[in-house]
């Protein structure tokens, strides 16, 4: 293929498989000294948010996903978790937070993993079930700096809150919905030499 257009409102960014092991590796460096991280909320949380999603982008609706890790090294699967976005400026001139927008999101299990955990958010280990909380359709009004403060009803650990800060840039790096495909050289029936295996 050389040209074409990525259809479609919204992207999958980054699999998955590859954010699940990020979040077991980010559960496996968390502090269990005091329960504390850099982006876990202030108080008595237990849970800590990881945003999972890459090349976030201003004025557009795209998927937004969040991994919730324990201070104890495990993850939380299945059920819901409410997001809370809000803006907080530039690298230049931080702001206080500024309402966004705010969204239901939906756990997503790792392609393979268990996924029918139940309605209910579960503090889990990574061999039981592994992967992340995504929104759809959310639309940042601005490139900056972005918060997102995650709510869920964990079980047997009650109402927990997390946040975490990403960066939302003017446009997208990777070709958005709508764009011209990067131009690539691939293989086709027309390929004179080729195995027919080697033919996508």
């Amino acid at each position: 293929m050389s040209g074409g257009r990525i259809e479609g409102r919204t992207r999958h960014r980054a699999p998955i498989l590859l954010l699940s092991l990020a979040l077991a590796g980010t559960a496996c460096g968390s502090n269990d000294g005091d329960g504390t991280s850099p982006s876990a909320s202030p108080g008595r949380s237990q849970v800590v948010a990881v945003v999972a999603s890459v090349d976030l982008w201003a004025g557009d609706p795209q998927r937004v996903s969040v991994g919730l890790v324990t201070n104890d090294n495990r993850l939380v699967s299945y059920g819901t978790a409410d997001f809370a976005f809000s803006y907080i400026g530039t690298a230049d001139e931080p702001i206080e937070p500024q309402a966004g927008p705010t969204a239901t999101a939906t756990f997503v299990p790792t392609y393979g993993t268990d996924g029918g955990g139940g309605d209910t958010p579960t503090i889990t280990l990574p061999s039981e079930a592994r992967g992340v909380y995504e929104a759809t359709d959310v639309t940042f009004d601005r490139a900056g700096f972005w918060q997102v403060t995650v709510t869920a009803d964990v079980r047997d650990a009650g109402p927990q809150t997390a946040l975490a800060t990403f960066p939302v840039a003017e446009e997208a790096a990777l070709p958005a919905p709508g764009d011209r495909a990067l131009p690539t050289e691939n293989l086709t029936v027309d390929s004179k030499g080729v195995p027919a295996a080697a033919i996508d």
